[in-house]
């Protein structure tokens, strides 16, 4: 089933997701593989997601978060199913159907959390799975990749698992992106005026309290601002800096709103 935008959560432009949309896009028009990495939270899956939603030609693979990772077999199954909505049985089968069907069709295909490719029992497996990236999709079809990490910098996936891997791709890279420490101006500030067009500096500096500590707080703080919209528009009161700490700490320190008390 396809999905489009609609069915998406709201994408709220930033420096980056405007980054990462670039990024996708010098692959798609080029053929190129490329890497996005950065820390959760940043909108990178969401961007992806949009991307793939609004161009009919790139599939999303999603790579599952498993204790035991991703094996070979399960690698090129969940390729098949997301490019062709079928398991064909066997790996050999799933093999022949995506190189017939990528031969046959443009394509420009996101993995996202391609982290779980260098978490296999093995670095057997790991290279296996690596290699039927490179061979088989990027290789033998033209097919443009691009691999979403994680958690990793670049300079991880140059010095460790994946150096050897992208030593072969050292022409063919476009739009390396790693995205860096969250900015106030640049990404917080965009997503409180998304919600809040007229906000004041309060306003966007609680905001920026509540994105900077820890992993996904950017992402906890599109989840405050949305609460604060719906609680605002029930309540016709304006959305301020003290309405949003009260957020936070309704969610995370056990407080609660005056009126629940």
């Amino acid at each position: 089933m396809t999905t489009s935008t609609s069915d998406l959560p709201t994408l709220v432009p930033t420096f980056y997701t405007r980054e990462i949309t670039a990024a996708l896009d010098a692959a798609n028009r080029r053929r190129l593989f490329g890497f996005i990495s950065g820390e959760t939270g940043r909108s990178k899956t969401l961007t992806c997601k949009h991307y793939a939603a609004s161009h009919p030609e790139v599939a999303f693979v999603d790579l599952p978060d498993l204790p035991g990772a991703v094996s070979s077999a399960e690698l090129v199954r969940l390729f098949a199913v997301a490019l062709l909505g079928s398991d064909y049985g066997s790996q050999r089968a799933n093999r022949l159907e995506i190189h017939n069907y990528l031969i046959r069709h443009r394509r420009l295909i996101i993995v996202d959390e391609a982290n779980q490719l260098l978490h296999a029992a093995s670095s057997r497996t790991i290279v296996k799975n690596l290699e039927f990236i490179r061979r088989n999709i990027f290789d033998l079809t033209n097919t443009a990749v691009v691999l979403v990490f994680t958690g990793y910098t670049l300079s991880d996936l140059r010095h460790g698992t994946l150096s050897g891997f992208l030593e072969q791709f050292r022409g063919r890279i476009g739009f390396p992106l790693q995205i860096k420490a969250l900015r106030k101006n640049t990404e917080v500030k965009p997503i409180v005026l998304h919600y809040v067009p007229n906000a004041d500096q309060a306003l966007i500096d609680a905001a920026d309290s509540i994105a900077r500590p820890g992993d996904g707080k950017l992402r906890t703080l599109v989840k405050y601002l949305e609460l604060a919209a719906e609680y605002s528009e029930r309540k016709g009161v304006p959305i301020t800096a003290e309405m949003l700490l009260q957020f936070r700490g309704r969610f995370e320190d056990g407080g609660a709103w005056e009126e629940d008390r």
